[in-house]
């Protein structure tokens, strides 16, 4: 007999979190066998993570999931001045700008060593960094 489990939801919708900072929320995982503990692993994924990200759940047991979206990537964001003009960069240490928009990954909820998959969506946001602009007073 398959393992019975249930999760509070299938698709987990962030509201806008800036890049280098986070967003949580709750997703509640339990356990309808009354006889079997069930061992479960989340899958990990850019930009999200689950704490905890593997378990076991005990007959009839619930356990709360933390995801996370925190979108990250090391950019440095400024103001060039030329006169009357300004123009605002991102950099990253890769030299391209910063990974802004939005994010959508299925994930998995793995049972039994992952012979059982619960696919769920979880998606985010990030239309900001946090950094704040530094003004670099420029030429004409």
């Amino acid at each position: 007999m398959p393992p019975k489990v249930d999760i509070s939801d299938k698709k987990f919708v962030f509201a806008d979190c800036p890049v280098n900072d986070h967003l949580d929320m709750l997703m509640t995982v339990k356990n309808l066998s009354e006889l079997l503990p069930i061992d479960y692993e989340v899958d990990p994924v850019a930009h999200f993570h689950f704490r905890p990200q593997t378990g076991t759940l005990l007959p009839l047991q619930s356990r709360n999931i933390v995801i996370t979206f925190a979108p990250k990537q090391a950019c440095v964001q400024f103001l060039v001045q030329a006169g009357s003009r300004r123009v605002l960069c991102s950099l990253r240490s890769s030299g391209r700008g910063c990974q802004l928009g939005s994010f959508s990954n299925m994930c998995s909820l793995r049972l039994l060593g992952g012979s059982i998959h619960i696919p769920f969506r979880v998606s985010g946001l990030a239309s900001s960094t946090v950094q704040k602009a530094k003004i670099i007073e420029g030429g004409t």
